[in-house]
Parts: C-alpha cells; structure tokens; sequence
C-alpha cells in the first residue's frame, strides 16, 4: 500500500503542482506520511497495554471501539472537505471577469 502511495503522490505532485513547487510539494506529502506513521505507531503504542496475555481477561472491545472512533471522524472529515474545496473554487475574481463574461487570463 505504501508503494501505490508514493507513485500516486509523487505523479500528482509532479502533474499538478507547479514546476516551481514540485519539491515543497512532494516534501509535504513525505511529511504527512510520516506524522501518519508516527500516529499509527504512538496508538499501537498505547493499545499493547489493553491486549493481555490471556485474551479473555482483557478489554478487546476497546480496540474495536477506538477503531470505529477513529474512523467516524475520518469519514467525516473527508466527507466535508470536498464540499468545502467545492465552495471556495467557486468564487469568482471580479477583477478577472471583463463585461461580456469573458475571463481575463492576462496577468496584472
């Protein structure tokens, strides 16, 4: 899974960024991997203590719930930011837009 990520990230930074850009861009990327991984870890880190040696004297069901959680807030999250990418792209520049519709591409 990781592989697809990087040749996904790396091709969608090299294609849609600016070429003046591409290294910040892919160094973002990189860095969201890793606070990703980091995050993973600490909460693997914190559930060991919830898994006894004996699985029937322990809280499973813990796990099972923080994982649901953190899903929930993960769906809503990504649910919410397209809505909000769709609302801020269309506002339009009064300035870039001549009388007759026509949008002025030239630069100031």
């Amino acid at each position: 899974a990781e592989y697809c990520y990087f040749i996904g990230s790396t091709y969608i930074f090299y294609s849609e960024v600016p070429s003046s850009m591409r290294t910040l861009g892919s160094s973002l990327g990189l860095l969201s991997f890793s606070f990703g991984a980091l995050l993973s870890t600490s909460i693997n880190l914190l559930l060991i203590s919830l898994v006894p040696d004996n699985l029937d004297d322990g809280h499973v069901e813990y796990i099972y719930l923080l994982m649901f959680i953190i899903l929930v807030i993960n769906i809503r999250f990504f649910s919410k930011s397209p809505i909000t990418k769709k609302k801020n792209t269309n506002i339009e520049d009064k300035d870039s837009v001549r009388e007759d519709g026509e949008i002025n591409t030239s630069c100031k």
